[in-house]
């Protein structure tokens, strides 16, 4: 199996790739290529070299947290899409190595299907703090994202459809939350345990980023991973989507028939109760595509920070904004005074408190759009309110644990 192994002409990064193709030298079924990565580029230029559709957001210089970030990552996105060309030329699954990626066991026997993204490992501190236990048996494991696109696997039809996704979607994020801890292509995401291969950053800068400052988090470690790893060995920070109430997975099938006139429309969206996010997590991946959609997230101060951090996982993240309120009710009654405030589809996560869910609801009719949607969800949490809104509401449906007004 071919492994493309990322790296740009520095000594720095030389180094850290001939210690990538020294690894392998135990496992002669793998054949490492060197690629050398793209330097100097921006994200206008690589816009206009593939044809993808700028974002405005992107071209925002205002919201780089260093200047140039921006294009600086455009060169390692456009190194990675160069080695994506290369595994569709090759017509066969390969592997895409960033320079600091260290192999420690056999990868070639680990099946790679079309329309899934195999990461074979994570981030570690120091090369030797992690060993790979020999004549142990792999499992391929579904995870829900991923962090780094240091070491992963992908066939020359996946590496095809990312491509058309980029050209229909237009070129807004990088290839970390493209492949890994946003998955905004909605690939099938696996890892590896025991991990084959891991990259090792501590004490090994990054030669890419302004602030030379290697990323130290995962967003998964295996079983057998932590049971071979040096005792006493930093262990990266888990980064991870945080959600107590996943019970909205039971109306999402249902509910997307009810979105899918939205879908590519230009939306404004608002969640009332949010919570810890998940359902506007949802909402958003769906619903925000549009370049001048944006959704609106009103929950507690209690659950504020929560939330924020939860919709960072948003493949539409940028239009997102979570609003921290101590009372929604006032917050919605005082913005029926503007007329211009109005919005396609309002998510309603149901509270227990039945004059609240009337007043509630009676002011968000008065904030939808006359084609817009308002979803009550997990009504059965307040069945009174629900029978009281039946006998005084027009047009609502009733499935079996939400109900729409319009």
């Amino acid at each position: 199996m071919k492994a493309y192994i990322l790296y740009i002409d520095t000594p720095q990064s030389n180094q850290y790739m001939n210690e990538c193709v020294e690894s392998m030298c135990k496992f002669p079924d793998l054949e490492p290529i060197p690629v050398l990565g793209e330097t100097g580029l921006t994200y206008d230029g690589v816009c206009e070299s593939y044809g993808f559709r700028k974002h405005p957001w992107r071209m925002d210089k205002s919201l780089e947290d260093f200047p140039g970030v921006f294009d600086v990552i455009a060169s390692v996105d456009a190194s990675h899409f160069k080695i994506w060309k290369m595994i569709i030329d090759s017509g066969e699954p390969g592997i895409v190595l960033e320079h600091k990626a260290i192999v420690k066991g056999p990868v070639s026997d680990i099946e790679i299907k079309d329309y899934e993204i195999v990461h074979y490992g994570p981030r570690i501190q120091n090369i030797d703090d992690y060993e790979y236990p020999e004549s142990m048996n792999q499992t391929k494991i579904p995870v829900e994202s991923w962090e780094g696109v240091h070491a992963y696997g992908l066939t020359p039809r996946t590496a095809q459809h990312l491509f058309k996704c980029l050209d229909e979607k237009g070129y807004l994020d990088s290839t970390d939350p493209m492949l890994a801890f946003r998955n905004i292509y909605d690939l099938n995401l696996f890892t590896i345990d025991p991990p084959p291969i891991v990259v090792a950053n501590g004490g090994r800068q990054s030669t890419y980023t302004p602030s030379k400052v290697s990323a130290f988090w995962n967003a998964y470690h295996t079983k057998n991973y932590l049971a071979n790893v040096k005792p006493g060995a930093d262990i990266a920070t888990l980064r991870q989507r945080i959600f107590s109430d996943r019970s909205f997975d039971q109306i999402k099938p249902r509910l997307s028939q009810f979105i899918e006139k939205f879908l590519e429309q230009k939306n404004d969206i608002l969640v009332v109760n949010g919570f810890e996010g998940y359902e506007a997590l949802w909402l958003g991946n769906h619903l925000l595509d549009h370049d001048e959609s944006r959704m609106y997230v009103l929950t507690s101060t209690k659950y504020a920070d929560l939330c924020k951090y939860n919709l960072y996982f948003c493949w539409n993240y940028t239009k997102v904004r979570t609003i921290a309120v101590e009372d929604e009710s006032d917050l919605l009654i005082n913005a029926t005074d503007d007329s211009d405030i109005q919005y396609d589809v309002i998510f309603y996560r149901m509270k227990s408190n039945v004059k609240a869910v009337l007043c509630d609801v009676v002011t968000l009719k008065n904030l939808i759009k006359p084609n817009g949607i308002i979803i009550l969800d997990n009504i059965s949490k307040n069945s009174k309110a629900i029978e009281l809104l039946k006998a005084s509401m027009f047009g609502y449906e009733i499935f079996e644990n939400f109900m729409t007004l319009t």
